[in-house]
């Protein structure tokens, strides 16, 4: 299995990347890509999910020298931390 390998592509203009919160040089956008600026390529990379438990797609970050898994979705979708509740009030 390809764990953590990048994989050549080309970036789709129509999906805005997005920082991903705690990793810095970390990007994302909603077709649930993940790109780094942190390898030593010119530009974005674009990394390779692999399935993990329960058949998840996750990604293997680093930080600090520690690598770290994560679940594409939830990356995609934010970190939970950052995420606001708005309610109508009225």
């Amino acid at each position: 299995m390809n764990e953590g390998f990048f994989i050549e592509a080309t970036m789709n203009e129509e999906a805005e990347l997005r920082p991903i919160p705690d990793f810095p040089k970390y990007y994302t956008n909603d077709l649930g890509e993940i790109w780094s600026s942190k390898l030593k390529h010119k530009g974005l990379v674009r990394l390779k999910p692999y399935i993990g438990i329960g058949g998840y797609l996750y990604i293997k970050l680093q930080k600090n020298k520690k690598q770290h898994s994560k679940k594409v979705s939830r990356l995609v979708m934010g970190h939970p931390k950052t995420c606001l509740l708005i309610t109508e009030i009225e």
